[in-house]
């Protein structure tokens, strides 16, 4: 058969039994060369990392194996006690069983791309077969290892080592964190057991953070996240058991996300005013709609309203913008100390010939520079 080794087997008395005995011992090291051939084509420089995790993982599942054969090897070249062919059939039923869901797992995989395995993985896991967890949880955990290092790059450093694009999430770093494009969604490398809300959760987390850091400046803000999701992830790729269920509602992961996505907005509303000077920018943006006295707004109010009252042809675009550029300068506020109002308040004078009032083609702009946090909330 195709993809399978070919042997002959004779036997003068036509036994049975021997052949059976035979068959067996045949059809494990078929199974054997398969998962070596697997190996070895996914063990290559410019693998899929996941793929690579798998054959690393099934690597380590056979080393079990081997000691068996090493043992049965010396039994058999011993000088008393020889085994039987039934003896070897015997000995080597729960390693065929083994092999057995290794190789269903590696075909299974074989033509998956990224987190595509891990579901692949999860999906034989949990088919109910006792058999199949005893055998897949030590491969699951190992695969799961790669998922769970991209998604803490992606939320630590907002940058993600994956030159294979096998993360759900693509991150193009020849744009700025804050340009929406800076990062997508791969619909089609979404693992199986992560829901619409946690994979939103989890971009929403990442996008978040990096802003954080782009207004702190340091290089690790909220420390305890960075031990905390460790510590979270040290457990479920450790524990089978946990680490198929870390995504349920009550699991480790999905709990500690929705903490973590409270720490972070919080911490991100608390720079955005302190340090991205957010509550600075909207009360001068108070003062100017509100009037506010003793503010800016009052005095531009007296330096150009005069001017504002007469026909817009008449209005020179130059000494309209030099009344409110005095008007700034008599401005004596706290606003102004912080924040240099004559670079943040433009003005824009357009006059048309059917405009009565140069109120008519008169606009104040409030502007922030792009690279600032506060236009990720208010541009």
């Amino acid at each position: 058969m195709e993809d399978c080794l070919v042997f002959q087997m004779i036997t003068e008395d036509g036994n049975v039994t021997l052949r059976q005995q035979v068959l067996h011992l045949a059809v494990l090291g078929t199974l054997y060369q398969k998962l070596q051939e697997f190996i070895e084509y996914n063990s290559l420089d410019g693998s899929s990392l996941f793929l690579s995790a798998l054959a690393a993982a099934l690597r380590e599942q056979l080393s079990s194996f081997l000691l068996l054969l090493s043992y049965l090897e010396r039994q058999i070249n011993g000088l008393y006690s020889r085994p039987s062919l039934i003896q070897l059939r015997v000995e080597t039923l729960g390693a065929k069983q083994l092999l057995t869901w290794l190789v269903t797992a590696s075909e299974a995989c074989r033509f998956r791309l990224g987190c595509n395995v891990l579901s692949t993985l999860y999906t034989l896991l949990c088919s109910g077969n006792p058999q199949a967890h005893c055998s897949l949880a030590p491969i699951f955990l190992r695969v799961s290892e790669v998922f769970y290092k991209l998604m803490k790059e992606w939320f630590t450093t907002t940058k993600v080592t994956d030159p294979y694009e096998e993360f759900f999430i693509g991150v193009d770093i020849s744009k700025p964190f804050l340009n929406p494009e800076y990062c997508v969604v791969r619909e089609l490398m979404v693992p199986q057991f992560l829901t619409t809300a946690q994979v939103e959760r989890i971009a929403k987390i990442g996008k978040n953070y990096a802003v954080l850091k782009g207004i702190l400046v340091h290089k690790r803000p909220l420390a305890d996240m960075h031990i905390g999701l460790d510590e979270v992830i040290s457990v479920i790729t450790k524990d089978a058991h946990i680490g198929l269920n870390a995504w349920g509602v009550d699991g480790e992961m999905h709990i500690f996300l929705l903490e973590l996505e409270k720490e972070v907005s919080k911490e991100l509303v608390f720079a955005l005013l302190t340090k991205g000077k957010l509550s600075l920018h909207l009360e001068i943006l108070t003062g100017f709609f509100l009037l506010r006295q003793n503010g800016f707004a009052a005095h531009l109010t007296d330096n150009i309203f005069d001017v504002l009252s007469v026909s817009a042809p008449l209005v020179s675009k130059q000494n309209l913008t030099e009344k409110f550029r005095m008007a700034i300068n008599n401005t004596h506020s706290f606003e102004q100390e912080d924040i240099k109002l004559e670079e943040k308040l433009n003005i824009h004078f357009d006059p048309q010939p059917e405009h009565d009032l140069a109120w008519d083609s008169f606009e104040i702009s409030y502007e922030v520079e792009n690279d600032n946090p506060v236009t990720l909330v208010w541009s």
